[in-house]
């Protein structure tokens, strides 16, 4: 859409800069591989030729520093000079709320969320990531009490999600909240059956219900399924055939260009980071060296 609107007025700069905040979180959220995060710099490149000084050009730089380079203090920067531009700019406000948290400022993180909701107070997206930090921070009450304040629009919001739930160490109820194929954290049913550790859990995990083979891998992470397989064998006691299982990906990543494009991103949390292959090997240099 973006595309098509730039052809029909390639003088649009919202485009271009609404183009590049999709690019980075394709990347970002690791749907595309880093070739997304290059585009997504001559897309800003083309907004601030067009409009250097509109505030979508700005919240267009700000993802840029926060997703695209992890520069979480430059991204605060350029926040923090376009909320004095336009202070009831919910959007930025949001933005601020998610480099905080990125940056381990909590409480910043809470107040900037709730300026949000104070300028856009049925956004869904704030919501969700306000009561997700407050059940995190283990603030359950003020968690409960946002998301029943929200029930009218925001129905499946909740602090008994299994991601929530897991989160608080709560196994048993994590995975009783299990109730399909997790679209966005595709190993969260894996992850919660491995803490539990129940053999027939960890199977149903890996079976093509909870984990169907359309997300077994993203570009970035292409072997996050197989890793999976391999830490069922170590954990179920079948050391040869995981050893198996591992040796077989560690050379497959070896034959590639990039053996970790995602490298230590935080989306590596969903996935696998270059340290985990090593360490399920037994391997302490390898996982030094990574």
């Amino acid at each position: 859409y973006f595309d098509r609107a730039i052809r029909l007025d390639p003088q649009f700069a919202e485009a271009y800069a609404r183009k590049a905040r999709l690019q980075l979180a394709m990347y970002w959220f690791a749907y595309a591989d880093a070739s997304m995060r290059v585009q997504a710099v001559d897309s800003i490149e083309q907004a601030r030729r067009l409009a250097p000084d509109a505030i979508e050009t700005a919240m267009a730089e700000a993802y840029m520093r926060y997703w695209g380079e992890r520069d979480y203090a430059g991204a605060e920067a350029i926040l923090a000079r376009l909320l004095e531009r336009s202070p009831d700019y919910a959007e930025a406000w949001y933005a601020r709320a998610l480099v905080a948290r990125r940056d381990g400022r909590f409480e910043d993180t809470i107040n900037a969320f709730n300026r949000a909701l104070a300028i856009d107070p049925a956004n869904t997206d704030t919501i969700l990531e306000l009561g997700n930090t407050l059940a995190g921070l283990g603030r359950l009450d003020e968690a409960e009490a946002l998301f029943a304040r929200s029930s009218a629009w925001a129905k499946d919001m909740g602090v008994g999600s299994s991601e929530n739930l897991m989160a608080l160490g709560d196994y048993e109820g994590a995975w009783a909240a299990v109730d399909g194929p997790n679209e966005f954290y595709a190993a969260l049913p894996f992850r919660i059956a491995l803490a539990t550790g129940d053999p027939e859990r960890i199977q149903r995990a890996l079976s093509s219900e909870l984990w169907p083979k359309r997300l077994h891998s993203v570009p970035e992470y292409p072997e996050t399924y197989a890793l999976a397989q391999a830490e069922a064998l170590l954990v179920s006691g079948q050391q040869a055939k995981a050893r198996e299982a591992l040796l077989a990906i560690k050379a497959r990543l070896e034959s590639l260009d990039q053996p970790y494009p995602g490298g230590w991103a935080s989306s590596g949390s969903y996935f696998y980071y270059p340290c985990e292959l090593p360490g399920m090997l037994g391997d302490l240099e390898g996982v030094r060296a990574a």
